[in-house]
């Protein structure tokens, strides 16, 4: 039953890249970029992808006979090396009005994610639900995320303030957060939580892997 609906679920995915926007030649290299997100985007010592991302990807090149090139950056080099052409996809990502301006996006998504508001899980200082308590306090957030804007509609939805300190990987945000440079993370459910506490989640949304327009 499983591998039913391993394949069942491989050849929906494809639908999603049958569109013009991710046609491609199957004798051609496409260029994936992979910024780190624990438990999402991970990259091993000797050099090896892995990660849900990694192996969505896979499973789409088992019907499209795509070989992938997987080109290691942080998430704003990603956006900035699609707009440029220098790579073909990158994502998961949100979309975006200002987004679908740039870049273009398929029919389906890769997923769902939602946004989540996490401190270190010894800090007693925050608990689940207590908006308030968020109020004044240094949010970390990843550089060139969408989840910035959504962020700051849930802190005027709560009438509540933040201020903002951003990094460019996943990485450098979880150390800011244990060495307590922040007071919470600010990020997509996606990534992995290490030695934290939720507290607030929201804003769910689709998730796409996205190319330049006109590739």
């Amino acid at each position: 039953m499983h591998k039913l609906f391993s394949t069942l679920t491989a050849i929906v995915l494809l639908c999603a890249f049958s569109i013009t926007a991710f046609a491609a030649p199957t004798e051609e290299e496409i260029k994936v970029g992979f910024f780190l997100m624990p438990g999402y985007n991970e990259l091993s010592e000797d050099g090896s992808y892995s990660g849900y991302s990694f192996d969505y990807l896979q499973e789409i090149s088992k019907y499209t006979g795509w070989k992938y090139q997987f080109i290691y950056c942080s998430w704003p080099q990603c956006l900035e090396m699609l707009r440029k052409g220098e790579i073909d996809i990158a994502g998961p990502a949100l979309y975006s009005d200002e987004r679908g301006k740039t870049y273009a996006f398929p029919d389906l998504s890769c997923g769902t994610s939602y946004i989540k508001v996490t401190a270190r899980a010894d800090n007693a200082a925050y608990t689940y639900g207590d908006y308030s308590e968020i109020n004044g306090s240094t949010a970390g957030m990843l550089n060139g995320s969408n989840v910035i804007n959504k962020f700051n509609e849930f802190c005027a939805e709560n009438k509540i303030s933040a201020k903002v300190k951003l990094y460019d990987d996943a990485a450098l945000l979880q150390a800011a957060l244990q060495n307590r440079e922040v007071d919470i993370c600010v990020t997509s459910s996606i990534r992995k939580l290490q030695d934290e506490k939720i507290l607030a989640t929201f804003a769910p949304e689709p998730l796409y892997f996205m190319t330049s327009k006109g590739n």
